[in-house]
């Protein structure tokens, strides 16, 4: 068993090729899994590889036990040549008002980018295993999940993903904390210290089942300390481990090793679709002022298989904390596909369909009236303005009303339309929509309200009274990017062509 682990620990890290100057951070919590680890990290050392620098953190919550927990790793680090990094927070008082697991494992990773940088480390490795891994695929599976769900946790972590958790996102779980002598804003603190510095996650044991890091303790003489909250059925996690794990094992004794494959070709399969979409990201997306819109013609020719993952990178993108479960996301599309015009994305996203795109914000954005200023929708809220003709009427909030003789070069619908000037009766002017208003939509048959016509063209109900409407003294002139009145659109022989188009600047 020594030399197979050993021997499996130098193959995963030998494509990696980490220079052999700078330290690895090893996360060790003085359990069985963490002590194999560091161990075994130690061999290698010794046998020419890099250095190794420890990582430890007391969360405070299990008093005399977890501080005897930190003084074992310091012991057992200085022991083994190894320098440390230990700190203590006082989880009680931190994570009082947070899922106490979900908190701590975010002030982890917080911790462990942080002391990646100070230490300049070249990775940080975690000692999660084979069982763990089937853990997590079925905790997973039991909140409903897809494709990412399956994957699990994953052997390598590019540094962009992992370190998310430990941004400023996560102040509130360390903030009434102590951090040692430190300030506990400075765990947030860990962008990169230079542009190439960038240390992935690596779990170098995930193929290690618990029963193998076990017989290695055993057989190198380790005694490693035991958790005592790992024994408790109160979180669900330890429930799956202590109660449902073994019930399958009974079906399929190779269960942990089959949700391990599971995992693992899950991961290929999601980096293929991943792949797919960003083939055709270019032409579907586009981020502007904080909010995300998929244009509608490239949306409505994805497959649902892609349509599912560019939700989720969308959520991932806008709102980097927030879990969707497979449910949520499958109802959000299909109400999508019903024609629903608002449906909710999250605890803070919002999907708005519009008729040529689908613009997701937050809910905050979208509830304010500032916000509006910058969804890339115009909104006119103030009295009737009267429209330069030729030439450029400002609606504030970044958008113009432009009119010209000829067609501008950049002019496409459904921002710019083209006008019969012999058919318009006085003077042309900016508006809101009035009570009971109608108009006759060009291509359609016969007068429609406003109201009606807007919750054809799935306007979200928050933009309708603002909606800008192009008149003249007979009444609906043009529904900015929406339609013109048939009364008032140019043909082809149309001796006096006016182009009218709703700009917004850059």
């Amino acid at each position: 068993m020594s030399q197979l682990l050993l021997n499996r620990v130098r193959t995963f890290f030998q494509p990696l090729n980490l220079p052999r100057h700078a330290p690895l951070l090893v996360a060790v919590s003085g359990g069985p899994d963490s002590l194999c680890l560091l161990h075994l990290l130690c061999r290698w050392r010794d046998a020419g590889g890099p250095p190794l620098h420890v990582a430890h953190l007391d969360h405070g919550l299990r008093g005399a036990e977890s501080a005897a927990e930190a003084q074992f790793v310091a012991d057992t680090a200085q022991a083994w040549g190894v320098a440390t990094t230990a700190e203590r927070i006082d989880g009680t008082r931190a994570f009082a008002t947070h899922n106490v697991q979900d908190a701590a494992r975010r002030t982890r990773y917080a911790t462990l980018a942080r002391v990646a940088g100070q230490v300049g480390a070249s990775a940080v490795a975690l000692a999660h295993h084979a069982d763990d891994q089937a853990e997590t695929v079925l905790l997973h599976l039991l909140r409903g999940t897809g494709l990412a769900g399956l994957r699990g946790m994953r052997p390598q972590l590019p540094w962009e993903e992992w370190m998310q958790f430990g941004e400023r996102r996560w102040q509130l779980a360390v903030r009434s904390s102590q951090l040692g002598q430190k300030d506990a804003a400075e765990t947030v603190n860990c962008q990169p210290l230079t542009a190439n510095w960038s240390p992935p996650l690596l779990r170098p044991l995930l193929t290690t089942t618990r029963a193998e890091i076990e017989a290695y303790c055993a057989e190198q003489g380790l005694q490693p300390q035991f958790d005592s909250s790992n024994t408790s059925t109160h979180y669900t996690r330890n429930r799956i481990r202590l109660e449902l794990l073994p019930q399958l094992q009974g079906y399929n004794p190779q269960i942990v090793e089959t949700l391990g494959r599971l995992a693992a070709s899950s991961a290929t399969d999601f980096a293929f679709m991943q792949e797919q979409l960003d083939q055709h990201w270019p032409g579907l997306a586009e981020t502007r002022n904080g909010t995300l819109l998929f244009w509608r013609e490239a949306w409505e020719r994805l497959h649902p298989a892609l349509q599912r993952h560019a939700m989720r990178r969308a959520l991932q993108l806008l709102d980097g904390e927030a879990e969707l479960s497979q449910a949520h996301l499958e109802n959000t599309l299909h109400a999508l596909r019903q024609g629903s015009t608002r449906v909710e994305l999250g605890p803070r996203l919002v999907v708005q369909a519009w008729p040529d795109r689908l613009l997701i914000c937050s809910i905050a954005l979208e509830a304010t009236s500032d916000g509006r200023d910058d969804l890339p929708v115009p909104q006119f809220h103030g009295d009737d303005v009267a429209v330069v003709c030729p030439g450029d009427t400002d609606l504030g909030q970044g958008w113009q009303l432009r009119t010209r003789t000829a067609r501008p070069a950049s002019a496409s619908p459904p921002w710019w339309v083209a006008l019969d000037a012999d058919r318009l009766e006085g003077a042309l002017h900016l508006r809101r929509r009035r009570p009971g208003e109608r108009f006759r939509p060009a291509g359609g048959a016969g007068s429609r309200s406003l109201q009606d016509f807007f919750v054809d063209q799935k306007v979200p109900r928050s933009y309708r009274g603002g909606w800008p409407i192009l008149a003249d003294g007979r009444g609906v002139v043009w529904l900015a990017g929406l339609r013109a009145d048939a009364r008032c659109v140019a043909t082809d022989t149309s001796p006096r062509p006016l182009w009218v188009g709703m700009v917004r600047e850059a």
